[in-house]
């Protein structure tokens, strides 16, 4: 899969590619469901980098998880590892070990993470008091840019939301 940068230069493509995708923690607390009345269940994420420059990899952790309003107690949890091949991925070094991607690829990434969790989540949730809750459709930019702010300044911003080129 390929990226164009923001301003479309087709000289300037970032080579994504998906290595793999792998679980690395899922847990549900069924003994947590309320089952006198229906309640609303809230989802909630964070997600965790790596890099191995040297190999040109990136390592995007999406966790996620279901909760109610007014406890603390997680009903379930789960951690996917997204391994992702990026084509000079030295040259987006930021400060230490930050990576600095534009806007759009943290959306790609992101989106990417999340349909990935979906799935697995779901997949492991069926037979579960959870089966039927499945995480939302979610804007994936609103996310990227409420884990990634810096990257996202306010022309490539207007692009993303207005769909201009």
């Amino acid at each position: 899969m390929k990226i164009a940068y923001p301003n479309n230069n087709s000289d300037q493509f970032i080579d994504i590619e998906i290595k793999y995708v792998r679980q690395v923690f899922f847990s549900v607390h069924e003994n947590l469901i309320s089952k006198e009345e229906e309640k609303a269940v809230f989802v909630g994420m964070s997600a965790n980098i790596g890099n191995a420059l040297d190999r040109d990899m990136l390592n995007f952790k999406l966790k996620s998880w279901y909760h109610y309003e007014d406890i603390e107690e997680k009903l379930a949890v789960i951690e996917v590892e997204n391994i992702f091949v990026i084509k000079d991925l030295k040259r987006y070094k930021g400060e230490g070990k930050e990576i600095d991607f534009p806007a759009r690829v943290w959306v790609t990434i992101v989106s990417l993470a999340i349909s990935h969790t979906r799935a697995l989540l779901t997949h492991n949730l069926g037979s579960t008091e959870l089966q039927h809750v499945i995480i939302p459709l979610l804007n994936p930019e609103k996310i990227a840019r409420d884990f990634y702010p810096k990257s996202f300044d306010t022309s490539e911003q207007r692009q993303l939301v207005s769909g201009d080129e």
